[in-house]
């Protein structure tokens, strides 16, 4: 006995061809047992994937993103010193905003300054949620709102600050925060 399909010989009355396994007469295939040690194909990484959960092309918004947090970390820091009589004492911009005590006597906060935490804030916000081109410019926005801000407020300090104040870490980061910021929104725009 031969089979139709293959040609392999077999011996009489078989139901199934040793060779390829096919069905030899009107007995009814076995279901098909499963493959062991089976492993699918593997799909190459297109270029731009997403890596470890962050896509190459996100760059923009990643730096967006870490400027803004240094932004609202930099509220909590000092921002200003203050040196009267040969003691020097600093104050943050929460501190400035809420009120504190410096040299025993209670100082008023100035609600204009929370200005330095909303502004990061929104910033933060953006760039998590407005995503391509109109996230990019909002970023823009933002960042030319933060820098006019702290420029803004550091005229004022050295207006009226009568040679008591001098500028500490914190200004820098806002800064640095307010151009990162940017360049995280000029780099999302440049990207394909």
């Amino acid at each position: 006995m031969f089979c139709p399909k293959c040609g392999a010989q077999l011996p009489d009355g078989s139901r199934f061809c040793a060779s390829c396994g096919s069905q030899l007469g009107d007995a009814p295939a076995p279901a098909a047992a499963p493959q062991t040690g089976y492993v699918p194909p593997v799909q190459p990484i297109k270029p731009g994937a997403a890596v470890s959960g962050l896509a190459a092309n996100d760059l923009g918004m990643l730096v967006s993103v870490v400027a803004a947090i240094v932004g609202i970390v930099a509220f909590f820091m000092p921002i200003v010193s203050l040196s009267v009589f040969g003691s020097t004492t600093t104050l943050s911009a929460m501190q400035m905003t809420f009120g504190t005590t410096v040299y025993g006597m209670s100082m008023d906060g100035e609600p204009a300054n929370i200005l330095f935490l909303v502004i990061p804030v929104i910033a933060l916000v953006v760039s998590l949620l407005v995503k391509g081109k109109p996230g990019a410019i909002a970023r823009i926005v933002v960042a030319v709102v933060l820098l006019g801000f702290i420029f803004a407020w550091k005229g004022q300090v050295d207006d009226q600050g009568y040679g008591f104040f001098a500028i500490e870490i914190a200004f820098n980061l806002f800064v640095l925060s307010g151009v990162a910021v940017a360049v995280g929104g000029v780099l999302s725009m440049l990207k394909k």
